[in-house]
């Protein structure tokens, strides 16, 4: 069970942190956005680091348990995907991103979202045993 605690700490503490981040800094992260999109190299470098970072987690925590651990299981097959994806259809994918930082009932829905998600991962992560 330790690698699952040691990314529900890991996943926890970013996605709270990304969500008070986002919550203060919005309009930084709107800009950011359009400047990845015209910049190919970023995007090839987000693809590389996405796609290994989704591999070690794969091959860390590929497997899905009927508990709380489900979803670290979750997250590491969805950043792997999201990697093989950034190669694939790299425009696609930060256009649907832009698209969600633009429009500010589904930046703040994203938002909270990744609040309740730190939470979770810092709950189970932290003080759950």
């Amino acid at each position: 069970m330790y690698p699952s605690i040691l990314l529900a700490k890991i996943f926890g503490l970013y996605f709270f942190i990304l969500g008070i981040a986002l919550i203060f800094k919005k309009d930084y992260f709107r800009k950011a956005y359009d400047e990845v999109l015209t910049h190919k190299g970023d995007t090839i470098l987000l693809a590389c680091v996405t796609l290994i970072l989704g591999i070690l987690l794969v091959l860390s925590h590929g497997h899905f348990s009927l508990n709380w651990s489900f979803l670290v299981s979750l997250m590491s097959w969805i950043i792997f995907i999201k990697g093989i994806l950034l190669f694939w259809f790299p425009e696609k994918l930060l256009k649907i991103k832009q698209d969600v930082v633009k429009h500010d009932g589904l930046y703040y829905t994203a938002t909270v979202v990744f609040l309740l998600l730190g939470i979770y991962f810092i709950w189970f992560g932290f003080f759950w045993m």
